[in-house]
């Protein structure tokens, strides 16, 4: 088994969007797919507050006569909805393409929305070879909140490297989230902050 590790720093990252919760999707942010196992996915992907009810359909490459819907069961129209949808009984080692249904309407992405199951190679054969992302320390600008003075804040451009880059994971490694002194009295404030900032466009590709 080789494993390949693929490097990014991206220290204070600058991005200005105004897209954050003003959609006619009603998606604010993904869908990504989680953890994937040998007979299992996680989507994730947060919803606007109007949003009644979300799937996901989802269904082998080459096998759309296969497709099965996935329907959320939770709680929906709070100010931050953030869900999982879990995928169970998939086959290993197969890639499977999948739509996000919100309202009843599927939802059309800008990329394709795939994932594959892990192998099972255990005692079988030799471990596959990987190659995965790291990197941590991303910084999103909100001007409104920012220091004054020169803020934190740079170029963004490494995730669109990220997004293009033959990798099977990504590790984020610290850092998540750059609170401002705004965000720290409440649950909202820090909800507020995570929703936000995995809102900017510049992060759907790179993490679906």
């Amino acid at each position: 088994m080789i494993g390949k590790i693929y490097l990014y720093i991206f220290f204070t990252i600058s991005i200005y969007s105004n897209s954050f919760s003003q959609n006619t999707t009603g998606i604010v942010s993904g869908p990504w797919a989680g953890n994937v196992e040998l007979r299992n996915a996680i989507i994730w992907v947060e919803v606007i507050t109007t949003v009644k009810s979300i799937g996901v359909k989802y269904y082998p490459n080459d096998n759309l006569k296969a497709a099965k819907t996935i329907m959320y069961k939770g709680e929906l129209g709070k100010d931050f909805n953030p869900i999982k949808i879990e995928l169970n009984g998939l086959h290993f080692n197969t890639t499977y393409a999948y739509t996000i249904i919100i309202d009843g309407k599927p939802v059309t992405p800008a990329y394709a929305l795939q994932f594959t199951t892990k192998d099972l190679w255990q005692f079988r054969k030799p471990a596959p070879d990987f190659s995965f992302l790291t990197g941590s320390c991303a910084y999103f600008n909100e001007p409104m909140f920012d220091r004054p003075g020169k803020p934190y804040g740079g170029d963004s451009s490494i995730f669109e490297t990220m997004a293009t880059t033959n990798a099977a994971f990504n590790l984020w490694l610290g850092d998540n989230w750059y609170t401002r002194e705004v965000d720290y009295a409440t649950a909202w404030g820090l909800n507020y902050r995570a929703s936000r900032d995995m809102s900017l466009s510049v992060l759907q590709k790179f993490k679906s």
